[in-house]
């Protein structure tokens, strides 16, 4: 909750303190309340695995029947082996990182469900629809951490190894950086189609901020999922990502009834908009809810098998949860940004879509080097 990715954490915390409290109001789970603990797994403003792991361990050591899983993906797969030690789920509501569900699934993916879709989901539905109406050149630009460069790898994959796009160039940056002169200079001189950007939170604020000073905004179009713009973001940093092309699962626009009830109480608690990481957290504490009202029983084991598999109403709509892997699907929308909001829908790529072309993984890495 602190660190280049606070807007991540912080809103994570939030979007579950308001799905407990609406739990709670309601007699809780099983007639039992549930209690609300937020730690913060960053040192220094840095991601920690040693302080993440220990963190998580200290929720399972002193009851905690589920927790939900830092938005960090290189902490993330860790916090799995503490999940594992336990025998209890462990919800993951932020990470790009498709390790769990893929290579490292028969050792931790039992007790990992992504309510977040990951970079694979994201790079099957994003690397067509980009083929097909960004250009056929791509930068990738990235921040030098497991998020940057799963999402880099499946983009890549999807966008130039299925579809034949050919890519421009590639470049990370460290989490934190400051001055990104040398990586808009590398964009500039490989000239492509547009550009795809794969960082987040106050990186990817000061990148688009910088984007925009440099000129490049009116030189290439910038496309990224969902983590690269969030929305309730935007509007502090509104003129640099005008025009931003961004795929997500929700946005606070959506006309759907439960989402506008979500919206309008979040914005009274918080006086700012929804965005992913509420949206994510918020939903995952209502389905435990109902999963573990289905069962009648609080064993992690029966929890799981509750989920496996589950149809759910959500925020953003219908969504499912794949048994073989625990991938959670949804529609996917892709929004232009203007004037600080998701302004234009721009297209639609239906769940059921995104799961047929997803193909699982288990046990392997679904992906070949990328050539950088």
């Amino acid at each position: 909750m602190t660190g280049p990715y606070w807007t991540w954490g912080g809103h994570l915390a939030r979007g579950a303190e308001l799905a407990v409290d609406e739990i709670n109001a309601k007699g809780g789970i099983l007639d039992r309340l549930i209690q609300f603990t937020a730690l913060d797994d960053a040192e220094g403003g840095a991601p920690n695995v040693t302080l993440g792991r220990e963190k998580m361990e200290r929720l399972y050591a002193e009851g905690n029947l589920v927790c939900i899983a830092t938005e960090h993906s290189g902490v993330w797969p860790h916090q799995l082996q503490v999940a594992k030690k336990y025998g209890r789920p462990l919800l993951n509501c932020i990470s790009l990182n498709y390790d769990p569900r893929t290579k490292d699934f028969y050792d931790v993916g039992k007790y990992s469900f992504n309510f977040s879709m990951d970079a694979k989901q994201e790079g099957v539905a994003y690397g067509k629809w980009a083929y097909e109406n960004m250009g056929r050149k791509i930068y990738i630009f990235g921040a030098d951490y497991a998020m940057g460069h799963t999402m880099a790898t499946a983009m890549w994959y999807h966008f130039c190894e299925e579809q034949g796009g050919t890519l421009a160039g590639a470049s990370f940056a460290p989490l934190g950086t400051t001055d990104y002169t040398p990586w808009l200079e590398k964009i500039r001189a490989a000239n492509p189609d547009f550009v795809f950007v794969c960082n987040a939170g106050s990186d990817s604020i000061k990148f688009n901020q910088q984007f925009t000073e440099f000129g490049l905004a009116k030189e290439f179009p910038r496309c990224g999922m969902n983590v690269t713009v969030v929305e309730s973001d935007i509007p502090q940093a509104a003129e640099a990502f005008e025009g931003y092309v961004v795929m997500t699962s929700y946005s606070s626009t959506l006309d759907i009834p439960w989402n506008v009830q979500f919206r309008e109480s979040y914005e009274k608690r918080y006086g700012e908009t929804t965005s992913n990481p509420q949206c994510y957290s918020y939903e995952a504490l209502h389905v435990l809810k109902e999963a573990i009202e289905d069962v009648g029983s609080l064993d992690p084991n029966d929890i799981i098998k509750s989920l496996e598999g589950r149809w759910f109403d959500s925020v953003e709509g219908k969504r499912h949860i794949r048994d073989v892997d625990h991938a959670v699907f949804s529609d996917y929308r892709i929004y232009e940004v203007r004037g600080g909001r998701h302004a234009k829908l721009l297209g639609t790529i239906k769940g059921e879509d995104i799961e047929a072309a997803d193909k699982p993984s288990l046990g392997v890495s679904p992906y070949p080097k990328p050539p950088w």
